[in-house]
């Protein structure tokens, strides 16, 4: 039985500290405050020796006796062979285990766990900083209820979230972990098809992509694909056309972004391996009527609604279904598509100010909370779901170089991302493993705060204000000055510059500038897109995409599994990984008969003619 050192008293004569030596020495003694024993105390010394001749000797080795020690060789103790035969066994057992869990995770035996993949289409850092500084702003002037560019009741509780006197975070800031690379396999600028292929697929291809690789235009399999194959439900939710690059780059496999007619036929379940989506709410009904339909965008003449229809697909074209929807039973089970504009989704701050009922339409939040709650009760029981949600007009806003819908889009992507961590954290909280990630798949614009206007040295200065008392988009601007054909000087100074823009201090070279580009839409939104700019002190390098890394954001469960400075790519990757996924079926299953897929641009069952009345953007150089 051991003891412990405060029981057992130390003899002098026990320690040599002289290590030349090994002699009980008066000097050792006095090194240890001890006196040599005198006659007086021999016999309390000599009824001690007895005692310490029973207490273990501690020795202090010299330098001689550890030189010898380390040349003698040291025989290991006979039980390490066992020890070490031992550990190998575990570790074979555990390696073992461990591969048949993976294999059933890969295969569909995965524990329940959700995935929601957000994407904020266009959205660089700097964009980002522009949306939290503006926050700032109302906060810091208590502006929050004041102007038009913001619904008060929506963008208090972001605001709110900063202290008075000092900095506050957005809900993404919360969850940063890294930065994503965004190049393309043939571009260091990427588009949206190849950047959602990269994150969808997990592999890199060329720009205009759509869930194919870049060798043999081949299809990939996708997260989405494979996670409904394995038993999970799935869902998308859009700001754009249901059927453009981002969303598509999820469920379907075209050679070309712009073949959207085919595209289509994948989402409503015609396509080679029937459905995949549970789930999708956005716009684009255009290319779901057949093209002898007036407002149809398709190139065919196939009516994918009456499709959808026989395939007992929940059809909800607008808000009114979408309520009765809710109301009813809807969120039990069973497909459901919702289309809630023609073409792309308004702008938020456009939304906002739509007076006409029969035109509303729901916000970014509004659908993503319904297709939550969607996935929550059909899976309940079950494996768990996977969810991407896309906003979408971001971008649309960074190529129009207009700061107003860019920065509308953004706020309403924070307020959807506030909602969607509450509902994480409940999930987490119930005991079903759930995780957010957040990135965009590219910037557009090369938006930069701060801009030069003179030749003279510039301002450090940019002034979000001047963007607070716009009430649309420089786009619906641009639009109903194409549209009114007795436009006068003096209404595009009230009703386009002062009451759209808040603009008050319109000068007669910008009313120049404007004139002559009043019948064209686009060019009349650019002009305006550029007053305001300078107003805000905003600069913008680009229409279109810019090759900088955008930032990564992860929350809930495992969410530092994704942390650091990542290709696209990597992004796919962690979610068929945490999903227990396996692409590499669904690649297979896709290619074994190619018959339905082909490599020619504008070629396909359905048509040889390519759409080109929707454009990629709503402006193209």
């Amino acid at each position: 039985m051991s003891r412990s050192p405060q029981a057992i008293e130390l003899d002098p004569v026990q320690f040599v500290l002289d290590e030349e030596t090994a002699s009980n020495s008066s000097h050792t003694e006095s090194l240890l405050g001890r006196h040599s024993p005198s006659s007086s105390d021999e016999k309390q010394s000599t009824s001690a020796a007895g005692a310490a001749s029973n207490r273990p000797r501690i020795l202090i080795p010299t330098r001689d006796m550890i030189a010898a020690a380390a040349g003698r060789r040291r025989e290991a103790p006979s039980h390490v062979k066992t020890v070490v035969v031992g550990l190998l066994g575990l570790l074979a057992l555990a390696y073992g285990v461990t591969s048949l869990l993976s294999l059933g995770s890969r295969f569909g035996g995965a524990p329940s766990v959700r995935v929601i993949l957000m994407i904020s289409d266009g959205m660089g850092p700097a964009s980002e900083t522009m949306s939290r500084e503006f926050l700032q702003y109302l906060h810091d002037t208590r502006s929050v209820d004041g102007g038009s560019l913001l619904n008060g009741s929506v963008w208090a509780t972001l605001a709110g979230g900063f202290e008075r006197d000092g900095f506050g975070l957005t809900p993404l800031d919360e969850m940063l972990v890294g930065a994503s690379r965004t190049r393309s396999s043939n571009s260091l600028v990427t588009d949206s098809a190849a950047g959602a292929t990269a994150f969808s697929c997990g592999i890199k291809t060329y720009n205009g992509a759509i869930g194919v690789e870049p060798a043999e235009k081949k299809p990939c399999g996708t997260v989405l694909e494979a996670a409904r194959r394995q038993g999970f439900l799935t869902g998308l939710v859009s700001t754009s056309r249901i059927t453009h690059a981002t969303p598509a780059s999820f469920y379907a496999h075209v050679v070309d972004r712009d073949l959207e007619s085919e595209i289509a036929s994948f989402l409503v379940g015609t396509g080679p391996r029937g459905p995949s989506v549970d789930i999708a709410l956005g716009g684009g009904e255009c290319f779901f009527l057949p093209n002898s339909t007036k407002g149809s965008c398709r190139t065919d003449g196939e009516d994918m609604l009456a499709k959808a229809e026989e395939l007992d697909v929940t059809l909800l074209r607008g808000m009114n279904d979408l309520r009765a929807w809710h109301d009813g039973d809807g969120h039990e089970g069973g497909r459901v598509l919702g289309l809630f504009a023609r073409d792309h989704m308004s702008y938020e701050i456009d939304r906002q100010q739509n007076s006409v009922l029969e035109n509303e339409q729901p916000s970014l939040k509004e659908m993503a909370s319904h297709a939550l709650q969607y996935l929550e009760n059909a899976s309940a029981g079950g494996k768990g779901f996977f969810l991407m949600v896309e906003g979408s007009r971001i971008d649309m806003a960074g190529h129009n170089n207009d700061p107003v819908g860019h920065l509308s889009d953004m706020l309403a992507y924070h307020e959807a991302v506030r909602f969607v961590k509450e509902w994480v954290d409940k999930s987490n909280e119930e005991g079903t493993p759930c995780v957010l990630i957040s990135v965009s798949d590219h910037e557009t614009g090369g938006l930069s705060l701060g801009r030069q206007l003179t030749t003279k040295y510039p301002e450090y200065a940019w002034y979000p204000d001047a963007l607070l008392n716009a009430t649309h988009s420089t786009e619906h601007l641009g639009a109903l000055v194409a549209a009114n054909s007795s436009a006068t000087r003096d209404w595009l100074r009230s009703e386009i510059y002062g009451r759209g823009l808040g603009i008050t201090d319109v000068t007669e070279k910008e009313i120049d500038e404007l004139w002559p580009h009043r019948k064209t839409a686009y060019w009349s939104n650019r002009v305006l897109a550029d007053a305001i700019s300078r107003r805000a002190q905003i600069g913008w390098s680009s229409a279109g995409h810019s090759g900088v890394d955008v930032n990564l954001y992860a929350y809930g469960f495992n969410a530092s599994g994704i942390a650091g400075n990542r290709e696209n790519t990597e992004i796919g990757s962690y979610i068929e990984h945490a999903m227990g996924l396996n692409l590499d079926v669904v690649t297979m299953e896709l290619n074994k008969d190619l018959a339905w897929h082909s490599t020619s641009a504008g070629k396909s069952p359905q048509t040889t003619q390519r759409r080109t009345e929707v454009k990629h953007y709503h402006g193209d150089f």
